[in-house]
């Protein structure tokens, strides 16, 4: 038998240890990074000390009503305070792995015969499970009496171990995904598992479950009733888990330096530190809930004017008392006012303990930003996050610099951050209780992608807000419906709001039959407000139109112009030079440059104001930086925002889709590529959008409709303008869409906004009217129409079919659901899949701004990596030495780099390429 020298160092000392950190002046630091140095300076804090920690912040968690209710919803049955204990008990088994021998000596300097360094995530679920090597651990009688007694004994007899294997799973599997499941699933070497030097795993995991057994000795009591068996419980509790162990880590309420307690005292002690961390961080908000002095007016909370009083549809949508409800109003009416007015209320009851608001794009989310973070910080006395990767944002403060080990420098530098904890990490943006951000992050708490269930179980508590639901592609709404209709059934709020939202869709977010009848349908009153009866019908509640926003005529006129930039800058001008200010929305970024280059040779002196930063002339579109899209937008406002003055003369404001979501702005003649009529409502919903002196040729509301003239499917020019079907999607795929909008402005050229809303999107997007287009059309012009409308339902059928297989299964039990994880190549939306080029220091960027990064689109990245594309479509992002940038100056400033062989030019009318030859 060979004889294993003792280690220099002794573990009996220190093992096993669950952090490990060197001393640092008064304090310590912990770090994966750190090794064992022998001077004195090593900090050990014990095992169970950390799991301690973790079942403390789980504990804690659930002394919040709020926490509990969520809880109980998903176990599907009130929970005891033993049940509870015994959950926390298994939270606290979550790092149990790391008492085998190669993980416990990885710190150390290398010795002879020393296990290699290893993990703990697999090696715990091995000690649980039995697996071979390991199943002495099974011998330990507290484990033995949660295998067999914690259960329901008639659901171990259905499920087998199932029952509290999924449990188990739940817990061990806490750094963000599943990466082991079933028994016998994994193996990892047994050596891990045997004693080294005068260490013993064995001996240490008997005596972990002896201390965590005196800690929790309620989980133990035989009168305790079984846990239940609930798949939503499984899962949940497996989000509760990772987040407990995110703030169970800090180090700044658990120091890895403590005093040695016993495990009642130890509990107690980290009982105390939770309480206060989780105040801290936010995730306690009862703080938050003093009630104040004197209860804010909604004119004073909002800024409106004198003492305007509420809407009669926000009155209404404050009142809602069902979990899930649909709000239809048109744009600018005030549906944002109306979902904060819903949370105040939710808030004060104590139903939520947080808002997140879920809108379709970055540059939307940080415009509502600053509306949100204004209204929250005149209740609440406290900042909003922008939950939206790469602009770092707690309230009006910014991140100025990103430090090692995932630390932060903010532009205000303040001695303690601590609270901004959840903006600093994309991972924690749902567990704040006030963030507005992109869908996206939301739609990652239904997906197979690292961290899915935090943060799912992290928005639980709060009000979730799905602004604009109607933009969702079929991809996005399969993964957007399945988030919603989970989260409320494991009692979470949500508000759905559109300004056209056709019955289909309503039906499909709702998971409710649609009606049947066009005149069912078209009956549905606009605006109204949809919530669910007990049989689960829908149920619908007129409100009337906002005072503040009186019904409003619009012209709508056909151009068949969209081919023809000349004409349609020409046009712009003759309204501009009339005094109006003018709006133009194409559907593609080449047909805005399109336009931007034709109006700039029409009007070289510049004698009609355009969007302009810093004195450059440009216009507003989605290939900018973030640093530029933020001046944009606040140049967009300032021409067209609420608040700015009459101006002496008319201007143009030019651009894409990026104009239409989420910004206050208001014009007096609207110029718009043809575009399906929910799209289309939306646009016009910057047309005379708030009452204001207008010029004499401003008094009726104008918006021209750039049409192909016929829409041909076969004929590919259109594509150019985001008019059908393309290899990668297309913009707007579906040309029956086109050909009712197109129709309805030809039979209805004047439409009463919002009396008119309803019938104009159901006759625009309903599936059965589509399919009676269809058919009529290829009757009439041939069978070119159905081979179009058949591809695209095909493509649509598939989309649906990967946003299913997107989503995480939440009724099967965890461990049968882990799939392949799809971090590094997910999409919350398929065909945008960009590549991010970064500098290696900012660099002045043609508008002014020092820009740290660029997002190149998907089609130029696919023309860059051709050779290297991956079968998911992914490319790696880019670093770029920012010495080998070159600039220009003036209007004609420009960034210019190589990638891969190609050009890349960065000037003020957004992102090009050419290649080598070209440039």
């Amino acid at each position: 038998m060979t004889t294993i020298p003792p280690h220099p160092f002794d573990p009996s000392l220190y093992l096993p240890w669950g952090k490990f950190g060197r001393l640092v002046g008064e304090g310590n630091t912990a770090g994966k990074e750190r090794q064992w140095m022998g001077d004195g300076r090593d900090v050990f804090l014990p095992l169970h000390r950390h799991m301690l920690d973790v079942a403390a912040v789980f504990l804690e968690l659930m002394q919040l009503p709020t926490q509990r209710c969520l809880l109980e919803g998903a176990a599907g049955t009130p929970l005891t305070d033993g049940q509870i204990s015994r959950l926390a008990f298994l939270v606290a088994l979550h790092d149990i792995g790391k008492v085998n021998s190669g993980f416990q000596f990885k710190i150390f300097p290398p010795a002879p015969a020393m296990p290699a360094p290893t993990g703990h995530v697999r090696q715990g679920w091995e000690m649980l499970s039995g697996a071979p090597e390991t199943g002495f651990y099974l011998e330990h009688p507290c484990l033995t009496k949660i295998l067999y007694d914690w259960c329901d004994k008639t659901t171990f007899e259905d499920e087998g171990p199932d029952s509290i294997d999924s449990l188990l799973l739940a817990v061990i599997n806490h750094h963000g995904y599943c990466n082991v499941g079933e028994r016998g699933s994994v193996r990892s070497n047994h050596q891990d598992h045997h004693p080294y030097s005068s260490y013993s795993p064995g001996e240490a995991f008997n005596q972990l479950f002896d201390q965590l057994h005196q800690a929790f000795p309620e989980a133990f009591e035989p009168t305790c009733p079984p846990l239940p068996y609930s798949t939503e419980l499984q899962h949940h509790l497996n989000g509760l888990t990772s987040l407990a162990d995110q703030v169970g880590s800090r180090e700044a309420d658990f120091p890895v330096k403590r005093t040695n307690l016993e495990p009642v005292a130890a509990l107690a002690d980290s009982r105390k530190r939770a309480r206060q961390a989780l105040v801290k961080l936010g995730l306690d908000v009862s703080p938050w809930r003093l009630p104040p002095s004197a209860p804010m007016e909604e004119a004073a909370l909002f800024g409106w004017p004198g003492h305007a009083a509420a809407s009669d549809m926000q009155q209404l949508t404050a009142q809602v008392t069902e979990r899930v409800a649909v709000l239809e109003s048109e744009t600018g009416s005030g549906k944002t006012e109306a979902a904060l007015m819903l949370f105040m209320r939710l808030f004060a009851e104590g139903k939520v303990d947080g808002l997140y608001f879920a809108i379709p794009t970055r540059a939307a989310a940080s415009s509502l930003h600053r509306r949100v973070q204004e209204a929250c910080k005149r209740l609440f006395r406290k900042d909003t996050i922008l939950a939206v990767p790469g602009y770092v944002r707690f309230g009006q403060h910014e991140v100025s610099e990103h430090l090692p080990g995932f630390e932060v420098r903010w532009d205000d530098d303040p001695p303690n951050h601590e609270e901004r904890w959840a903006a600093e990490n994309a991972r924690h943006f749902l567990a704040y209780p006030l963030a507005v951000g992109t869908i996206d992050q939301a739609m990652m708490g239904a997906m197979h992608v690292k961290w899915s269930h935090m943060r799912a179980s992290a928005l639980a508590r709060s009000l979730l807000v799905v602004d604009e639901v109607h933009a969702s592609d079929v991809y996005m709404t399969e993964i957007g419906r399945r988030l919603v209709q989970a989260h409320v059934k494991r009692g979470g709020h949500a508000l759905l709001m559109s300004a056209t939202l056709g019955a289909a869709a309503r039906a499909e977010w709702l998971g409710t039959s649609p009606a049947t009848t066009a005149q069912e349908r078209e009956g549905v009153p606009y605006p109204c407000l949809t919530t669910l009866d007990s049989q689960g019908h829908e149920r619908h509640v007129a409100f009337k139109a906002s005072e503040r926003q009186p019904p409003k005529q619009v012209t709508l006129q056909l151009s068949d112009i969209i081919k023809q930039p000349d004409a349609v800058a020409a046009m712009a001008l003759e309204g501009a030079r009339q005094g109006l200010r003018v709006l133009i929305i194409r559907n593609t970024v080449s047909a805005a440059q399109a336009t931007f280059e034709a109006l700039e040779a029409q009007d070289p002196k510049n004698t009609v104001p355009t969007l302009e930063v810093n004195g450059v002339h440009t216009l507003h579109h989605s290939r900018f930086s973030p640093e530029d899209r933020k001046s944009l937008d606040g140049a967009v406002e300032g021409l067209l925002g609420k608040h700015v003055p009459q101006l002496s003369q008319g201007c143009i404001v030019m651009g894409t889709q990026t104009l239409e979501q989420s910004l206050d702005i208001d014009a007096d003649l609207l110029i718009t590529d043809l575009c399906p009529v929910d799209v289309l409502l939306q646009r016009l919903g910057r047309l005379h959008r708030h009452q204001r002196r207008r010029p004499e040729a401003a008094q009726q509301a104008r918006c021209l409709v750039l049409s192909p003239g016929e829409i041909i499917p076969k004929d590919t020019t259109m594509l150019a303008y985001g008019l059908g079907l393309t290899e990668s999607g297309g913009v707007y795929r579906d040309l029956r869409m086109l050909e009712a909008t197109r129709r309805l402005i030809q039979e209805k050229p004047l439409w009463t906004i919002p009396q008119d809303n309803r019938m104009l999107v159901e006759r625009g997007t309903d599936p059965e009217t589509l399919q009676a287009l269809q058919k009529a059309l290829a009757q009439a012009q041939g069978p070119d129409w159905n081979d179009r409308s058949h591809l695209l339902e095909g493509k649509q059928m598939a989309e649906g079919l990967a946003g299913q297989s997107a989503c995480v299964e939440r009724a099967k039990p965890y461990g049968q659901t882990a799939g392949p994880l799809m971090d590094g190549h997910f999409r919350t939306r398929l065909g945008l899949n960009s590549l991010t080029v970064t500098f290696s220091r900012p660099v002045p960027g043609p508008l002014g701004n020092a820009v740290h990064s660029l997002t190149i689109p998907q089609h130029m990245a696919r023309k860059i990596f051709s050779n290297q594309e991956d079968d998911e479509g992914a490319w790696p992002d880019q670093n770029v030495d920012a010495e080998e940038v070159s600039t220009g100056t003036g209007q004609e400033k420009q960034l210019h780099f190589n990638l891969h062989g190609w050009h890349i030019i960065y000037d003020r009318t957004g992102v090009h390429m050419t290649s080598h030859q070209e440039a």
